[in-house]
């Protein structure tokens, strides 16, 4: 026997054990593995930008989405805890609807307002002037209110 085919033969010994061999572990942990795959995976609606001089360009709704967090989370009074996005039929963006934590004795429709403002400029500065107008709906929904502030 060769050692070319030797070598070959303990590979095809190896991967057939190793194919016997179930491990119980992955067993409970193969659904949420799974699932974080098919979220990782999952495709993305575009959102089109424009920009000053009226160039056109794509942005991934899940960078819009994390940006959005990035600038509301706050750690102390706010954090978003779901966001949606309506497009037209050309990809432009007509609404966001962000829901968000809110810590208690926080006055809400205040807290709202800024996080509102600040959705704004973060739409603006991600997809271009246009974004940052009264035509985009920016509706702020309070899902739930918390004093713990490891919810935040």
């Amino acid at each position: 026997m060769s050692p070319r085919s030797d070598q070959t033969s303990r590979l095809a010994a190896a991967t057939s054990m190793l194919r016997e061999h179930t491990d119980d572990g992955w067993i409970h942990a193969r659904p949420t593995v799974l699932e974080r795959l098919r979220g990782a995976i999952r495709p993305s609606q575009e959102l089109r930008g424009r920009t000053d001089d009226g160039d056109a360009y794509a942005v991934s709704a899940s960078v819009v989405e994390q940006r959005l967090r990035h600038r509301v989370d706050d750690g102390e009074r706010v954090a978003v805890s779901r966001t949606a996005f309506t497009a037209d039929d050309d990809g432009r963006l007509t609404s966001v609807a962000l829901h968000v934590v809110v810590r208690f004795g926080e006055p809400v429709l205040a807290l709202g307002e800024d996080v509102r403002t600040i959705a704004r400029a973060e739409l603006e500065r991600i997809l271009g002037p246009h974004a940052g107008r009264a035509e985009i709906l920016v509706d702020i929904a309070v899902t739930d209110v918390t004093d713990d502030p490891s919810d935040l």
